[in-house]
């Protein structure tokens, strides 16, 4: 079986077993590949107004 990374490059090797510390880094991770997008309502042009 071959090895993903080295165990100096591991969160285990960094944090021991702190999980908070874990969660935070992936926490952390994912923020950052993911920034957040703002909040926008689609346009619906085909939506008519009710004859009055």
């Amino acid at each position: 079986m071959t090895v993903y990374f080295q165990e100096q490059e591991s969160a285990h090797f960094r944090f021991g077993d702190n999980d908070a510390e874990i969660l935070k880094v992936l926490a952390q991770r994912y923020i950052g590949a993911n920034p957040q997008a703002g909040f926008c309502l689609p346009y619906i042009s085909s939506i008519r107004r009710a004859a009055k």
